[in-house]
């Protein structure tokens, strides 16, 4: 951290050190939560990353810029990726709703699938085969929508059977934060 002001050099140790009354310090200095290292991470980068939420708080309210980006990457992204879902959650808010839905399938075998009623396919394949459910409830051969499809889902009764027998249901991307929901 050589090439940082002195203060914001003393935030980012204290940051990483889960130090909040050294943070607190080193803002009160003029240390800048806005600051960036030599990988463009922020202090909330960090903090997000370690799962500090007081730390995360604190930089939030010296002003840091949640929304700032470093590879790519916000602290709520950093968040969610380092599986903090306290601190995901306190950074949920500030997401722009730009990046889209990453589309979501769960894999089950043919024969579960099979049970609904109104079920058809020609695939030729046998019960244990796997196939994809994906969020709009396709069913396809693959894990790509739309490629190699099996099952419409438009049939009447379909999602019902879904929620309902196979206990379906698409992610918040906060459930799929490793460590699962807190």
């Amino acid at each position: 951290m050589e090439h940082l002001p002195e203060p914001d050099a003393r935030l980012f140790a204290a940051v990483q050190a889960a130090d909040a009354a050294g943070a607190r310090a080193a803002l009160a200095e003029g240390a800048s939560p806005t600051a960036r290292d030599t990988h463009a991470w922020t202090p909330l980068h960090w903090a997000a990353g370690r799962g500090e939420t007081e730390l995360v708080d604190l930089l939030l309210a010296g002003g840091a810029d949640p929304r700032a980006e470093a590879d790519g990457r916000t602290p709520y992204d950093v968040a969610l990726a380092a599986g903090r879902p306290a601190v995901s959650r306190a950074l949920a808010r500030f997401r722009d709703g730009t990046g889209g839905w990453h589309p979501y399938c769960r894999a089950y075998p043919l024969g579960e699938l099979r049970r609904f009623a109104a079920w058809h396919d020609t695939t030729g394949e046998d019960d244990r085969s796997v196939v994809y459910l994906h969020d709009d409830l396709t069913v396809t051969a693959s894990v790509i929508p739309g490629d190699r499809p099996v099952f419409p889902g438009g049939v009447p009764g379909w999602k019902e059977f879904c929620r309902i027998e196979l206990g379906f249901a698409v992610p918040d991307e906060l459930d799929l934060c490793t460590g699962g929901p807190q």
